[in-house]
């Protein structure tokens, strides 16, 4: 038999919330009389990604009949909710002790179908809070973008000032000039030639290289999208 205990947060900015769940999850083990526990962990890691296709998480899909698992809370698992059904049916199946401690300290059986419901349940909000983050993201992102503020990387057409909170984009003139001849020259051209002729004539890509044929059709898409052109 081997024990495991298993530990995740989604970015490197949480390493104290990973020490704390390392923490409950060695006093568990020692109240169980587990010895030889075997500690696995993911830092920056979505619980979005499938457990098994995670650095540390992807061990687990060895696991043996009479092998135990631990960890704090479902969603330190999983938080997609078909992959916390398939992946918890999976290791039962298979005669995994699973022991998720905020859930219940026995481990995790279907015989009981009231228990079987309230895990569900608990797999249904991590699975709805994900995509609640998910949509605070994307609508932070939006209204950073219309405040004209900014934490992505610079776009071509595009200079970003200041870091953070504080970025802000501004337009660069001389990548502009670049977008527009490109404009010009695509009317009549094949896109590899306006590459070359781009490059002939000093304009340049973001990070200093050389235009592509494969690049110019993408970037003049994308400054239309942006009304850079």
């Amino acid at each position: 038999m081997k024990v495991y205990t298993y530990s995740r947060v989604s970015t490197d900015k949480q390493d104290n919330s990973l020490d704390l769940q390392q923490k409950k999850l060695i006093e568990f083990c020692e109240r169980k009389g587990f010895t030889d526990v075997i500690h696995l962990s993911d830092s920056d890691v979505s619980g979005g990604k499938a457990l098994y296709s995670r650095p540390e998480g992807s061990k687990l899909k060895e696991l043996q009949k009479g092998d135990v698992l631990v960890t704090l809370k479902s969603d330190r698992l999983y938080r997609s909710f078909r992959n916390a059904v398939n992946t918890t049916i999976d290791l039962v199946d298979k005669g995994v002790k699973l022991y998720i401690i905020n859930f219940n300290e026995e481990p995790i059986s279907f015989e009981n179908y009231m228990l079987e419901a309230m895990l569900y349940q608990t797999f249904i909000f991590a699975h709805l809070e994900k995509r609640q983050i998910g949509q605070r993201t994307k609508d932070g992102l939006q209204n950073r973008r219309v405040n004209g503020k900014t934490n992505s990387a610079p776009k071509f057409g595009y200079t970003n000032v200041g870091k953070g909170k504080d970025g802000m984009e501004i337009v660069n003139e001389g990548e502009i000039k670049a977008i527009v001849r490109m404009n010009e020259l695509r009317q009549s051209n094949s896109a590899y030639v306006v590459a070359r002729m781009l490059n002939e004539e000093g304009f340049l890509t973001k990070k200093g290289r050389m235009w592509q044929g494969s690049n110019i059709d993408t970037m003049l898409r994308r400054s239309k999208e942006r009304g850079l052109i």
